[in-house]
């Protein structure tokens, strides 16, 4: 999971902030994600009620990443970042360089001009499918892992982990 902050400046503001507001007139309405096409590309427009009743931040979301646009849609390039996305493992799996060429490509098509780019959030975390579990228990109990979380780890007393395998109830930590 990737978070980064953006500044950008936008070529044609108020005519994005016009368009968007018809959609979310829509969503208001349906009071579901509302589907769209915004100068060639497709996303989806989320439903979050306290947002409805002024313009933005707006919760777009497309195959390539879920991107928030905010308020300051006439910010400088010297402004506080104006845009979040968030890239999750889908759309990593294929690696970074890909992904944030698609992210470049959606926010082009929005009339976006990148100015700083600010890393928020890096979750390392990986699904691992068809892994026996002592595979992943061995680094594990040999204490190779970086902690970070709260909690106590049965078995190691003392010790905190961000680690966990499987789900509840049978969940390791």
């Amino acid at each position: 999971y990737l978070v980064l902050n953006l500044n950008v400046t936008w070529r044609d503001g108020p005519a994005l902030v016009h368009q968007l507001r018809a959609v979310q007139a829509e969503l208001i309405d349906s009071k579901r994600p509302v589907p769209f096409d915004l100068r060639g590309v497709s996303a989806t427009l989320r439903y979050r009620p306290a947002d409805l009743h002024f313009p933005g931040p707006w919760y777009l979301e497309n195959a390539s990443c879920n991107v928030i646009l905010g308020r300051n849609i006439h910010a400088t390039e010297d402004d506080m970042p104006n845009v979040q996305v968030h890239l999750q493992g889908h759309h990593l799996a294929q690696g970074f360089t890909p992904a944030w060429a698609r992210v470049c490509h959606f926010l082009d098509r929005l009339g976006a001009t990148l100015h700083a780019i600010h890393v928020s959030r890096v979750d390392v975390s990986i699904d691992l499918l068809d892994v026996p579990v002592r595979e992943v228990l061995a680094p594990f109990l040999a204490g190779q892992f970086v902690t970070r979380a709260r909690g106590r780890v049965e078995g190691l007393p003392g010790h905190h982990t961000g680690f966990t395998v499987g789900s509840r109830p049978q969940r390791l930590h």
